[in-house]
């Protein structure tokens, strides 16, 4: 999309900034299209879309755009990255329990083999 494009769909938008509302919906009377691009980028985020996901369905030139914008939302993936990682820690850790450690290190050391070092 060109420059000029991009120009022209964000002046159609604009002459569309407001929404009717039903009655009882004045809590949103502010409501613009452009709030509910970022909605759809927040659900999809809590959702588990990637950056390039959101990047695609928003339409972001770059995922840099869309992570300057957004990089606040993908915050808690750190803390679900972490808890997913203890978690296969935890489950390849427990296939890998020593039922029979063999002989010591200083078992080995001690034996009347020459040193290999």
């Amino acid at each position: 999309m060109t420059q000029g494009e991009k120009v022209s769909r964000t002046r159609q938008l604009a002459t569309l900034t407001r929404m009717t509302l039903a009655p009882g919906a004045e809590d949103f009377a502010s409501l613009t299209f452009h709030d509910l691009r970022h909605t759809a980028a927040s659900l999809a985020v809590a959702n588990g879309a990637t950056v390039k996901a959101v990047q695609l369905m928003l339409g972001h030139e770059s995922a840099k755009l869309t992570l300057d914008t957004y990089a606040g939302l993908f915050e808690s993936d750190l803390d679900s990255l972490g808890a997913t990682m203890s978690d296969a820690f935890d489950a390849s850790a427990a296939h890998y329990v020593l039922t029979d450690p063999g002989p010591s290190v200083s078992e080995t050391i001690r034996s009347d083999e020459p040193n290999p070092a």
